[in-house]
């Protein structure tokens, strides 16, 4: 068994802590209530929905995490090699100093970029203070446009950039995935609080992926938006600029044997990339994991239903 998205698996452990503190919030109400009606309360109308929706909670974060198992053969087309998309959803990103935003931008310069692709397979990572691959490789680009569409700033909990965590998490998600051309397009305003991206670069290049950065923004910069209005402060109270980080980009497209792109670039550098391979090679198959994300949200959904149900029984009594 394997996860798409193990990351998400963390939350279960923010979750337990706080399952806690609702059945002992409900325990105490029972009390009180017993106490007031003379003992006449149900018990379970208190402890199964606080119960119930904390299983179904965790079934709906192991639905998130993407579990995977049972094998099942999947062919691959020969002529497309692999494209995984490295986007940066810091709040940086959404500094407007590109005619849009700089997260608007890098969508943009990326759908652009599809336009052109022949068979290729697709997939996106979205980082900030962590990474997660949202989208796996797939040939379906209906799907990959609505994931690219939806993905914010809001998508990852933990602020910061880390272009090291995206990097690694790109690494991870092209293991196994055969002897096709790789590439690895990262999208960013090179802004990193973390570093160690260079030694992640290194790697990737190692594993026979090239890394191209897209450099999203520019030198002067400009203030980054909140999401109430208004913009980002110090704690002096002066505005906080954004710029562009071009030598962060450079050094890490160096690093992953590539090179570094302005945005307006993408889709023409992108056509001219050695993805695609012999037609005289024929179409390979491989056994790969089944996508299983469907059980733990069913029975997440049907959880919630049990637990709606007491509780709206117990409010119908006169």
């Amino acid at each position: 068994m394997e996860w798409g998205a193990p990351g998400y698996l963390w939350l279960l452990l923010a979750g337990a802590p706080l399952s806690l503190l609702a059945l002992g919030s409900a325990r105490r109400a029972r009390l009180l209530r017993q106490e007031l009606t003379g003992g006449r309360q149900e018990k379970v109308v208190d402890f199964l929905p606080w119960g119930v929706a904390a299983a179904a909670m965790m079934l709906l974060v192991a639905a998130l995490a993407g579990p995977r198992f049972g094998e099942e053969p999947r062919e691959r087309l020969a002529q497309g090699g692999d494209i995984l998309f490295l986007l940066d959803t810091s709040k940086s990103m959404l500094t407007r100093d590109l005619g849009q935003s700089r997260l608007a931008a890098a969508k943009e310069a990326v759908r652009q970029a599809m336009a052109g692709l022949k068979g290729e397979r697709v997939g996106l990572v979205v980082f900030a203070g962590s990474a997660f691959l949202v989208c796996p490789l797939t040939t379906d680009y209906a799907l990959f446009d609505q994931v690219l569409k939806e993905a914010g700033e809001e998508t990852l909990p933990l602020p910061g950039t880390s272009l090291a965590a995206a990097l690694k998490e790109a690494r991870r998600a092209l293991q196994g995935e055969g002897d096709e051309p790789k590439v690895v397009v990262l999208l960013s305003d090179g802004e990193d609080h973390e570093g160690e991206y260079v030694a992640a670069a290194r790697a990737l290049n190692a594993a026979g992926v090239k890394l191209y950065a897209v450099a999203a923004g520019t030198l002067p910069g400009g203030p980054i938006p909140l999401p109430g209005g208004g913009v980002q402060k110090d704690r002096d109270g002066s505005f906080v600029l954004s710029r562009l980080r071009p030598e962060t980009l450079r050094e890490a497209a160096q690093a992953g044997g590539g090179e570094m792109v302005d945005i307006a670039a993408l889709p023409a550098r992108l056509a001219t990339l050695p993805l695609q391979k012999s037609a005289a090679k024929p179409a390979s198959s491989r056994q790969t994991q089944r996508e299983r994300f469907q059980v733990p949200l069913a029975l997440a959904l049907a959880l919630a239903l049990l637990c709606a149900e007491p509780l709206l029984l117990f409010r119908g009594r006169p």
